[in-house]
């Protein structure tokens, strides 16, 4: 019986920080102090099934939010650039303070066309990326 009043004591726990953390995540004054960003679009929920799409070939410059059960990812197609479309991205696992730093650059050939990507509970799965892409470094202040 103590086992099961646990159980539901962390349920409520669980879901209370969570939907304390959306709230936070949600809010433009969540930005960091010194960014001048505008809040990133989050997908809708026709957008928001079990994966997304991205256009590689016709690489549009946007910026996304993706939330997740754990996190976010977020990416910014740049554009196109010497035949590559850039893109960047980056995203958290349960950190509130994450400031929104694109740890990742990628140049992806846009003879890839359309690819989909699946999500998880921790963000969007662009490992087949992985070989166009590198992480950068934090700029020094």
């Amino acid at each position: 019986m103590k086992f099961v009043l646990f159980l539901s004591f962390c349920a409520v726990v669980i879901f209370y920080a969570d939907s304390c953390r959306k709230d936070k995540n949600n809010s433009p004054s969540n930005l960091s102090p010194k960014s001048t960003a505008s809040p990133i679009p989050t997908l809708n929920e026709e957008q928001n099934s079990g994966e997304i799409t991205i256009d590689f070939e016709h690489c549009a410059p946007e910026t996304r939010g993706v939330a997740v059960a754990f996190g976010s990812t977020t990416y910014k197609i740049v554009g196109k650039v010497e035949g590559d479309c850039l893109m960047e991205y980056g995203g958290e696992v349960e950190n509130p303070l994450w400031d929104g730093f694109l740890d990742k650059h990628c140049k992806v050939p846009v003879s890839l066309g359309k690819q989909r990507f699946s999500r998880n509970n921790e963000g969007v799965n662009f490992y087949s990326l992985e070989p166009y892409c590198q992480i950068v470094s934090r700029p020094k202040k």
